[in-house]
This record gives structure tokens, sequence and C-alpha cells, in this order.
């Protein structure tokens, strides 16, 4: 009998290595690009996130009393840039214990110099005041710095874009002195409920965040380092202060907040910015700009564009956004 002999499928090692040449040469062109595209999407997930959470912020403030908004937090691991978000309010007036509450003024020396404080039927300090909220008297004129403890008050001679700077002893003048007066005092605004918590290694990079025109930009620099910062909206839902640390600061144009990668939050600009380099997040393509529109409350977001000349430069498509509508 003739044996007939059987035929089996297989392989050879050439074929074998022309195979896998053909994955590593896939592997080399497509997974970057697929670790690229997670990286945006995580960016892009983390500003839709923090959107919302600002206009919820907003939608609060729309018809209360007081004005409300949102506060970021520093890390504790780089003070640069924050990851936890609250919702603030600011607390109601307080206007004494009594409805016949009232205050003396005593003159510590000449001009600018501070006010000695009695209250009647008050105390800021069981009411929470702190140093650096704000009164005015007989319920209108101009609004004066409270020491710690409420004990005086003082001209606010602040400067740049802080809210009502350039107070002096010729145009802020002193209430009567040694007669009671009813007042007010205005207080710095408090985190509300738990917060919102920036995650996939985003966070709003405090050092470059800012407001104003795009000709005239101001970001917050070294002096927003560590402090906290409180955005807050009136009833109308109109982006109207900006506390930073106890400044209180008009914004000069739209707020930017700056998204990006926390380990380059703070970071200095370099010059050929590359994946690998650790340079200012907004010469990045996976940062964006949130932008808050100062008249309308409105947030809105665009993807940096990447560049090494300057801030300004970054924000190109962002500004667009003002007049083409929210993404």
């Amino acid at each position: 009998m003739v044996a007939i002999s059987k035929l089996r499928a297989g392989m050879t090692l050439v074929e074998l290595l022309v195979v896998v040449s053909i994955l590593g040469l896939l592997a080399v062109a497509v997974l970057p690009n697929i670790a690229n595209t997670a990286d945006d999407r995580r960016s892009r997930e983390a500003v839709r996130s923090l959107t919302s959470f600002i206009a919820k912020a907003q939608s609060r403030a729309i018809g209360r009393t007081e004005w409300a908004g949102f506060t970021l937090k520093p890390a504790t691991t780089n003070a640069a840039f924050a990851i936890d978000l609250f919702l603030a309010d600011v607390p109601l007036a307080y206007r004494g214990d009594s409805f016949n509450a009232s205050v003396t003024l005593t003159a510590s020396g000449a001009g600018a110099a501070p006010r000695q404080l009695s209250f009647q039927g008050g105390s800021p300090t069981s009411a929470g005041v702190l140093a650096g909220d704000l009164i005015r008297f007989d319920g209108h004129g101009p609004w004066f710095e409270l020491s710690t403890g409420a004990a005086t008050c003082s001209v606010r001679s602040q400067s740049g874009n802080e809210e009502m700077a350039g107070q002096n002893p010729l145009n802020t003048p002193w209430p009567a002195e040694s007669v009671g007066h009813s007042f007010e005092i205005l207080r710095q605004p408090s985190q509300a409920g738990s917060p919102f918590t920036m995650a996939d290694g985003r966070c709003v990079d405090l050092f470059w965040s800012g407001h104003g025109s795009s000709s005239a930009f101001s970001n917050f620099g070294s002096a927003a380092v560590g402090q906290s910062l409180t955005v807050l909206f009136d009833a109308s839902g109109r982006l109207r202060q900006i506390v930073q640390g106890n400044t209180r600061i008009t914004p000069q144009g739209p707020l930017m907040l700056l998204v990006g990668k926390s380990d380059r939050a703070g970071q200095s600009a370099v010059s050929n910015p590359t994946d690998d380099t650790l340079g200012a997040n907004w010469q990045y393509a996976d940062s964006y700009w949130i932008l808050v529109d100062p008249q309308s409350g409105i947030c809105k977001s665009a993807e940096c564009v990447p560049s090494a000349a300057g801030v300004d430069a970054s924000q190109a498509f962002i500004r667009s956004e003002i007049t083409t509508g929210a993404r």
C-alpha cells in the first residue's frame, strides 16, 4: 500500500519575522497617537467638568441678595495650582445684634491714621468678622477696611485693579467722631459644601491665570501662589469681583483660568516646548483656557495655541470665543 502523506499548514520562520516586523512598525507609528488622543480626551473631560461647575456657581448667585461664586484652593503639594474648588457664599452684611446697634469712631492720629472703633449692641468678633472685611457707616459713603478683631478701620489706599483703589484722606471723608453711627460690615466669602476635585493630573494653574483684555492681560503671578482665589457673581449673574487672599479686585476684562498638567503649574516658558519639557502650561496644545465673560458671566473654553511667543498668543482661540459663543 502506498502511504498518503498529510499536508500540514504552517508559517515559515521568514514569514513570522515579517509579521513581527509589521507589528513593531505599527506599534511605533500608532501607539503614540493613541496615547496622545487619550491625553487630550482627559484634558477635555477635565475642562468640561470644570465649566459645568463654574456655571453652577454662577446660577446660584442669580437673584440672591448677596453675591456668590466659587473658590479655588491651592494644593498642599504645590501652591501654584488648585485641584479643589468650592462653591462660595458671601454672608449677609453684619449690622449688629440689636435694632439700634451703633459704632463710635475715635481718631488715633491725624489724616489717614486708623480710627478706633467701639461697638454698642454688636460684637463683630463673635459674628466672624475678619481682618480685611469692609465697613461703612450710616448706610452710605465709602467702605473702610477693618483690622484684626475690628478694633480699628483704615482708608483703603490700595492700587492697581483693586476695587475702590486710590482712597486717601482728601477724597474719602471720615464720619463724625464721638457720635454713634449705624454700620454694615461686608464680610469675606466663605466656602460652601464639599469640594469639586479635578482628576487625571489636571489642575488650574493659578500662576498663569488672570484677567484683562488681550492687549492688557494681567496674570495673578507669584501673588496667587498659596492664596485662595474666589470669583464672585452678582444677582444678575455678572462677574463682579475677584478676592485674592484679602485683596478685592475688580476684573479688568474677562477672567482667564488656565487648565493644564499639575507638573507644569507655575513653570516659566521655555524656548522649544515639547512633551518632554516642563514649560509653562500655556505653551502646550493639551492645555485649555477657560474664559468667564464679565458682562454675562457665561463660561467658555478653548485649547491653547502652542506658542513660545507669549501668554497672550496662546489665548487666540479663546479670545475668538467671545464673539462666536461657548464650546
